[in-house]
């Protein structure tokens, strides 16, 4: 046999073409793994508004990935046809939630895995994962940090500091702003309790408002 034949052998035979029946077989693995994707995602999402859409993406990403790999395993040439036609694809979906990308690689990959034809890697595999991102889901959070914003007299500074001391675990000083003898400071700031400290730094000779609102990121 000469080089050529042995290299034309290796790029077009590199796998057995799969049966009908191993993939049905391989179709069906997708489909439990797609399934415990986006019930475990259910499970762990804990965002204002859930998105049936993204969810259903999860599950139809899983597939499509497990028919591509299925498809171009059987020959090279379309193995890196595939990979240049992917190279100029550009997904712009903007992700909301961090764990949202983990999801997404968790899809495609098990797309991948199904699509070799490697169900007992991915069907164990998968449902150790989404078990450990449920653990995670459920374990307790730290309390949100909130932004404080006090306006007023900046001779009342003292006061208000001591009023914030003493009702926060944790605060800490982002901005500061004197003016014309009034003062406007914004903190980052973890309640002991409740926010009941609110109405008594109103209520503080000089303070004309303060506010508190949750912040989306934590800095503390």
């Amino acid at each position: 046999m000469t080089l050529g034949e042995i290299l034309k052998t290796a790029f077009s035979d590199a796998y057995s073409g799969l049966t009908f029946a191993q993939t049905v077989i391989i179709v069906l693995g997708a489909l439990m793994c797609a399934a415990m994707i986006c019930v475990s995602y259910r499970l762990t999402f804990r965002g204002a508004l859930f998105s049936r859409s993204f969810c259903a993406s999860l599950f139809t990403m899983c597939l499509i990935t497990t028919l591509l790999i299925m498809a171009v395993r059987t020959n090279v040439y379309l193995s890196l046809g595939t990979l240049g036609a992917l190279s100029v694809i550009r997904f712009r979906a903007a992700v909301k939630e961090p764990m949202d990308v983990a999801y997404m690689f968790l899809a495609v990959s098990a797309g991948v895995i199904c699509g070799s034809n490697l169900l007992g890697i991915a069907l164990p595999g998968v449902l150790f994962i989404c078990a450990v991102l449920i653990l995670i889901g459920r374990l307790p959070r730290l309390q949100a940090p909130y932004t404080l914003l006090v306006t007023g007299d900046s001779t009342a500074e003292s006061a208000v500091m001591a009023c914030i001391t003493a009702a926060t675990a944790r605060r800490k000083l982002k901005s500061k702003s004197v003016m014309g003898g009034n003062m406007e400071l914004i903190f980052e700031v973890r309640l002991k309790a409740d926010d009941a400290f609110v109405a008594d730094l109103s209520k503080i000779p000089g303070i004309t408002s303060a506010s508190l609102v949750k912040s989306a990121t934590e800095y503390l």
